[in-house]
């Protein structure tokens, strides 16, 4: 949801040249890409809290490592939403925008083990797989939750933020 909707908004800002009133300004593109990457982050943020409610609320879920749990989450929105910005740099036109995010959003769906354990997969996807940003996000969850570290998830998500972030300035 999170790379769809970035994506889209940096088309709509292309298309309505506020790209170009941004780089005439006297600010620097940081405060203005500082801006959408916070304005992004906190919809993800607010869409997991309704998430995490609705599981706690209509299916008893037990929430453990509640700080935890928003932490890695946290992290895991941040991801998403510094490799959407990243996809907004090359995308000209809403199609394009939509077409490119469902090309990196799927095979991330079917391989992160989301809809079939990964387990099935060859050794080379099954690789693949493991440096997804949808895998790396789906186990911190799952280990927060079973009480195991996720530490080394979380870690590896911060960096998919700094790296995508830093391609995109």
């Amino acid at each position: 949801n999170a790379i769809l909707l970035v994506s889209m908004a940096g088309v709509k800002d292309k298309t309505q040249a506020i790209d170009v009133r941004e780089k005439l300004s006297p600010r620097n593109r940081f405060w203005f890409l500082f801006g959408r990457f916070v304005a992004q982050s906190i919809v993800g943020v607010l869409t997991a809290i309704l998430m995490f409610l609705f599981a706690y609320v209509v299916f008893a879920f037990p929430l453990q490592n509640l700080w935890l749990l928003f932490l890695l989450t946290l992290i895991s929105i941040f991801a998403f939403v510094s490799i959407s910005l990243f996809i907004s740099l090359f995308v000209n036109n809403e199609s394009v925008a939509i077409l490119l995010s469902l090309l990196i959003v799927l095979p991330m769906l079917f391989l992160s083990g989301l809809i079939l354990p990964t387990y099935f997969m060859p050794p080379l996807l099954n690789t693949i797989a493991n440096i997804l940003p949808l895998t790396l996000a789906k186990n911190a969850i799952i280990n927060t939750i079973v009480g195991k570290s996720a530490l080394y998830y979380g870690l590896i998500l911060a960096g998919f933020t700094v790296v995508f972030l830093a391609l995109t300035y």
